[in-house]
Order: structure tokens, then C-alpha cells, then sequence
């Protein structure tokens, strides 16, 4: 089962269409996403909260963790 086909079975097309390009930009910041240790997550979210509401923060980890 892919990512796409899991989010797709579980959410709306608008929440599906957020988390795929919020795990869009994530794995672009991350390229060693496939490794990456709870650190290097936390580390990635200190830095988005530089210039992100807490809502938006909220939306990313979220994604995150469908990705993982």
C-alpha cells in the first residue's frame, strides 16, 4: 500500500492534497527522511516554528507522522 492509497482511504481530498505537500516540502528539507531520528524531526519543527503559526505546526507534524 502506498502513501497516497492509505491517506486516500482515510481523509478528505483537501486534508490529503495538505499532507502530501506538506511530506512534499518535509522530505525535500530532510533528504535522510527515510533515517531520520527524533532529533533530526524536532530539530526540522524548532526551525518551522521560526515562521509558522501553531496551527500550521500542528498541520506539519501531522503529516509527518502519516509519513513515518
Amino acid at each position: 500500500m502506498t502513501l497516497n492509497n492509505y491517506l486516500t482511504g482515510k481523509y478528505t481530498p483537501s486534508t490529503v492534497k495538505s499532507y502530501e505537500r506538506e511530506i512534499k516540502i518535509y522530505l525535500q528539507a530532510c533528504p535522510n527522511a527515510q533515517s531520520a531520528t527524533y532529533q533530526d524531526i524536532i530539530n526540522y519543527i524548532n526551525t518551522q516554528r521560526k515562521t509558522q503559526n501553531p496551527s500550521s505546526i500542528n498541520r506539519i507534524l501531522q503529516s509527518i507522522k502519516k509519513y513515518y
